[in-house]
């Protein structure tokens, strides 16, 4: 009956855009579908310097069907990859995007197998 999304706006967008929801919005007796994402990215390792020589890119989304009163089902995705860095600081964030993109396809993936399934 409905889909709330939280968390991260850029994740938001991309699963909006490449999910087929079908929402009835005049069902009372439909489930409603929440959407929670997260977007980190972690320095895993630094030289003697102190400067970092990787790093680990991490979606985390957390789909939550429930109906009025309780939840029907719930699943955690989590995707992960590691990498090291770059000298050209712009080459390092245009290849961060670039993994999290790979990271949010393989999640809707995921996410359309459990929505299938459900």
């Amino acid at each position: 009956s409905k889909i709330i999304f939280e968390g991260n706006s850029d994740i938001k967008k991309i699963l909006n855009n490449s999910i087929s929801f079908f929402k009835n919005e005049f069902d009372d007796t439909l489930n409603s579908l929440l959407i929670k994402s997260t977007y980190l990215i972690q320095e895993t390792s630094k030289n003697s310097k102190g400067q970092v020589e990787s790093y680990r890119s991490q979606i985390i989304v957390n789909l939550v069907i429930k109906n009025k009163t309780k939840i029907v089902s719930n699943k955690l995705i989590q995707k992960n990859f590691s990498y090291p860095t770059k000298a050209n600081k712009f080459e390092l964030v245009r290849y961060q995007n670039e993994i999290k993109n790979n990271l949010i396809r393989e999640i809707i993936q995921n996410i359309n197998l459990f929505l299938n399934i459900q």
